[in-house]
């Protein structure tokens, strides 16, 4: 099971696409997460990774503020 701290340490270590997959596994696991919600948001903010999406990183900021 990959955790927020895996994906902390991949983004430490340059490696994007793990971090992206760690972080996306911590959201459908706790769908109610705060961080990993937020964490996903800047890769889709940013278009790092994925392809850019201001319309879902908005949604998924969002759910982070009501976490």
């Amino acid at each position: 099971m990959k955790s927020l701290y895996e994906g902390y340490a991949a983004r430490e270590k340059g490696n994007l696409t793990e971090a992206l997959a760690c972080f996306q596994m911590s959201l459908e696991l706790e769908k109610e997460s705060p961080i990993a919600a937020f964490e996903v948001a800047q890769f889709y903010e940013q278009g790092e990774i994925v392809e850019k999406d201001l319309e879902k990183a908005y949604k998924l900021y969002l759910q982070a503020g009501e976490g």
